[in-house]
């Protein structure tokens, strides 16, 4: 039933147009692409179609992504509300995918200190958003969304980063995660 059904899906999303189209994308929609074909994969029981996906986008998502200095210009919109938010949810999304690999196909990869030659890691990029969900430093991408929720996405990000790192300060900045990071 559902298995079968999520495995046709999992078929037209890596075979269909618009699928290859989402999978070609260097910013958080070709990641989620990545993060839901390994997931799908899974559920479907099509465990070599999950690694062959983690272990190709993992280090490419990592390298294409994060700067050596931690930034996500990919997600850089200066006249996007939603730019903060991208930039958080890109990071969730990247923990996300570096656990999924590891767990299911040992991938080995340490979240925190992988990098390529030219990529930062999980880590330089959790340093440089750390100021902007603390609300300690102004967002410098353009405007900030008056609906919110970034605070949320914050408190999960640095959640996520503190429990795995065992870490007090990733833990003080969830506690003091604002929605609105300070403006100048």
């Amino acid at each position: 039933g559902m298995r079968e059904w999520v495995g046709n899906l999992t078929t037209w999303w890596l075979d269909s147009y618009l699928g290859r189209s989402a999978h070609s994308l260097k910013n958080n929609i070709g990641l989620a692409y990545s993060v839901v074909g390994v997931s799908m994969a899974l559920y479907a029981d099509q465990p070599n179609l999950a690694t062959m996906l983690a272990k190709a986008d993992t280090p490419r998502h990592l390298a294409q992504q994060i700067t050596p200095f931690g930034e996500l210009p990919n997600e850089d919109a200066p006249h996007d509300l939603f730019s903060f938010g991208y930039h958080v949810g890109d990071l969730i999304m990247l923990f996300e995918m570096v656990y999924v690999a590891n767990q299911t196909t040992g991938l080995g990869i340490d979240p925190f200190t992988y990098r390529t030659n030219s990529s930062g890691s999980l880590l330089t990029a959790l340093e440089w958003v750390a100021p902007y969900c603390a609300g300690q430093a102004p967002w410098p991408i353009g405007p900030i969304s008056p609906l919110g929720g970034q605070d949320s996405e914050c408190v999960i990000l640095f959640r996520m980063a503190a429990n795995a790192l065992h870490s007090r300060k990733y833990e003080a900045v969830s506690r003091n995660a604002t929605s609105k990071p300070n403006k100048e």
